[in-house]
């Protein structure tokens, strides 16, 4: 029975090799819960097995049972079966209306209402032979159905030729229900070579409502999870930077531990670019590398290239390493390339090699990171800074009830062609005593933030104190401390809740330092919103250390459901209380002298099992204004039931208020909307929109989508279209574009099936 199994895996496989994705690749490709995508069909294929199977007993005591409404016997050796015949031995069955049994060489020959089956596939026929001993038989005009992906198809004749050859002649195969074959593979002679783990088919067809929409004279499949050499699923769209793409991969099977892509893709406005990714899996070790060439692009008038390295590995114990290298011939690669949804404006490529030591309550890392920057307009002085290399370690005392004494240490060379070179040593003991108990926590701290320059060669052209190092310490004092009280009630509709007011007092002191003559490497000031009222410094990085003298006061309250434990709402709202003028900034010196921060709050809710919303605002109470907000709203309900609604409002400057749509929903029970439009409300214009359709039927679906974007590093041109379209016959495989995996990209709480790393 086996072998008709693996007879009707060639069209579950059909036309396309398995990749080394489709299998254990840590790091590169995960596999999320999704809906069942069967959701239409009526699931013939998982009929329960008969009751009567002897699923339980060892292989070497199983033995061929018959069952019969009426029997004849003859030298206790053939045996004729009449009315609801069952012969079965192990999980392997026969049932039909009559049948006779050779009980000498186990050979079976069934007529009428033939069934055959095992704990994969069935197969109906009016006549067939099996022999339960050697597994060999024909099965005459067969239909056969499978349990694992609903797979169904029909032979005109199945013969099996002992344990390692089985022939197929005027194959087909659907996932389609009973009575209809929407899609269908054809094929007019099937051999499968089980012992060499491969199948050979002419030739074969696919046929979409009856309609052939391929055709190959020769195809050569695996029979099991080995990977195998050959074409994977074209992909196609239009763009209007680009023309009508194709793209036709081809896999190369290398080793168990290599594989490799290769796929041209030809750009009627472009021409034709190749693609190469070459893969490897090792035990501890997996990586990726990948080069794209387009000779002589008719826009552009140039060779264009792209060339990437990924590798991710766990050297030793506890140790995990990173190589991402990437290049790209002009700043205009990804813009005219890339494959994702974000808009392309990136100047400098990362080029870094990192590794990463974590135990218990101690952790370290070491980075070496350099840049490729892109824009041919970008003056060498105006390059980051290479950290050659960067050094942290992070270590905390085991759990202590009272205390608990923290280091964070890093040392980072940062390397420079026109600006001065410099080594950094950075240093941050804490100390911090804890008293926490249910009703509340005080928790004091007390750290000290040793910071050392060492410069190579600098001299007063590019710092006007000319010092060869520079050494900074500042104490920082902090009291953190808070409060929490509760009360249930009983909301409307008779839900008991719990209600808790946390009001926190967070104090921090941090001295004056003058620190204007130490540059900035990677040092920017931090946007004030709800979650700063509980940060000791107002600066991102080590190079600024702000000065004061604050308390921030908060309170914090939510609304939490007893029965399931989960958090309703919770509101928090709070600021900062200056008691001296603060004087670092980034640049210089700079008096504040505000006595109070904006008054910072945060709004959380989840609306039943499917709503939420979410806002954070600043209110300046002086100017008597709102100077930043941001909203979100969304709904979700399974897969295919998303609403995201967002709008963000700042007025700093630069001032930014842009609105964030994005759904998709369902129109009918078949048919789902997909859009998304993301609008600069400054610029009048829109940065990102989507709108497709999906069609959703029992074995296939159908996406279109259609995507407008603004392109702000473009010269020209700066609004790009692309039109996508991509047909999946489920089951089988999917042709076109990734749809489901921009999806994800544009709209979110949407996972698609797959997930695979982008280089793009």
């Amino acid at each position: 029975m086996i072998f008709i199994f693996t007879a009707v895996l060639f069209f579950a496989f059909a036309s396309m090799s398995y990749a080394m994705e489709d299998q254990q690749y840590e790091g590169f490709v995960f596999e999320p819960e999704i809906e069942e995508p069967w959701a239409f069909c009526h699931q013939t294929a998982a009929a329960a097995l008969p009751s009567y199977l002897d699923l339980d007993i060892p292989e070497e005591r199983i033995a061929t049972k018959l069952q019969a409404n009426y029997s004849q016997s003859i030298m206790a050796q053939e045996h004729k079966l009449y009315g609801n015949v069952a012969i079965w031995r192990g999980s392997q069955w026969l049932e039909a209306d009559q049948a006779i049994y050779d009980q000498k060489n186990g050979t079976a020959t069934a007529f009428g209402n033939v069934k055959l089956g095992d704990l994969n596939i069935n197969t109906l026929s009016p006549v067939a032979t099996y022999n339960f001993n050697a597994e060999t038989g024909q099965v005459e005009h067969a239909e056969f159905s499978m349990r694992q992906n609903n797979g169904r198809g029909r032979a005109k004749t199945i013969v099996l030729e002992g344990e390692n050859y089985t022939r197929l002649s005027g194959a087909s195969y659907t996932t389609c229900d009973p009575g209809r074959s929407d899609w269908a593979l054809h094929s007019k002679s099937v051999r499968l070579y089980r012992d060499k783990g491969y199948g050979v088919a002419m030739p074969v067809y696919l046929t979409l409502y009856h309609v052939p929409i391929f055709f190959s004279p020769y195809l050569s499949f695996p029979l099991n999870d080995e990977r195998k050499s050959g074409f994977l699923a074209p992909s196609f769209g239009t763009r209007s930077n680009a023309g009508f793409t194709i793209s036709t991969p081809y896999y190369i099977n290398i080793s168990p531990d290599y594989d490799a892509t290769i796929t041209p893709t030809n750009m009627t406005d472009r021409g034709m670019q190749i693609k190469g990714e070459f893969r490897y899996l090792f035990k501890r070790s997996r990586g990726l590398i990948a080069v794209t060439r387009l000779e002589n692009d008719d826009v552009y008038g140039d060779d264009r290239a792209q060339y990437a390295l990924l590798h991710e590995g766990n050297p030793w114990a506890n140790w995990t390493s990173r190589l991402n290298l990437g290049y790209v011939s002009d700043k205009d690669y990804l813009s005219d390339f890339g494959n994702t949804l974000n808009i392309v404006t990136a100047a400098h490529l990362e080029q870094s090699l990192v590794y990463r030591y974590a135990k218990s309550n101690t952790s370290a890392e070491i980075r070496l990171q350099d840049y490729q920057t892109v824009d041919p307009l970008i003056r060498e002085i105006d390059k980051p800074f290479r950290r050659l290399p960067q050094m942290t370690l992070r270590t905390q005392t085991p759990y202590h009830a009272l205390y608990s004494l923290s280091l964070n240490s890093e040392f980072v060379r940062f390397d420079h062609k026109i600006k001065t070179s410099t080594n950094r040593v950075d240093l941050t003991p804490e100390f911090r005593f804890t008293f926490e108990r249910s009703a509340g926590f005080f928790n004091p701290g007390l750290l000290l933030r040793q910071t050392n320059y060492y410069f190579d060669g600098r001299d007063s052209s590019n710092n006007s104190t000319a010092k060869n190092e520079i050494n900074r310490t500042i104490p920082v004092a902090t009291i953190d401390s808070g409060i929490f009280l509760e009360r249930e009630f009983v909301a409307l509709g008779g839900t008991p809740m719990l209600q808790t007011l946390e009001p926190r007092l967070f104090y921090v002191n941090v001295p004056f330092r003058d620190q204007t003559d130490i540059p900035l490497f990677d040092t920017s000031e931090t946007i004030f919103d709800f979650s700063q009222l509980h940060l000791w410094n107002r600066f991102n990085g080590v190079d600024r250390v702000g000065d004061t003298n604050q308390l921030s006061a908060s309170l914090t309250t939510r609304f939490i459901n007893n029965e399931t434990g989960s958090e309703v709402l919770s509101a928090e709202i709070g600021q900062i209380f200056y008691m001296r003028d603060r004087r670092v900034a980034i640049l210089g010196n700079q008096q504040q002298t505000t006595s109070q921060s904006d008054i910072a709050a945060r709004f959380t809710a989840r609306f039943g099992e499917y709503w939420s919303a979410r806002s954070d605002a600043t209110w300046n109470h002086t100017e008597d204004r709102i100077d930043s907000a941001a909203l979100h709203f969304g709904f979700k309900s399974g897969k295919k039931r998303i609403v995201n609604a967002s709008y963000f409002w700042t007025r700093d400057v630069p001032s930014i208020e842009q609105s964030d749509f994005s759904a998709i929903f369902p129109i009918s029970s078949r048919w789902h909307m997909i859009a998304r439009r993301l609008y600069a409300h400054r610029a009048k214009r829109s940065l990102d929109t989507l709108v497709g359709l999906e069609y959703n039927s029992c074995c296939w679906a159908l996406r279109l989508l259609s995507r407008r974007y603004y392109d702000a590093g473009a010269v020209e041109d700066k609004f790009k279209n692309s039109f996508m379209l991509q047909l999946e016959l489920k089951g089988l495989t999917s042709i076109g574009n990734p749809i489901e995996a921009i999806m994800s990209q544009g709209i979110p709480g949407f996972v698609s099936r797959k997930s695979t790393l982008n280089l793009q």
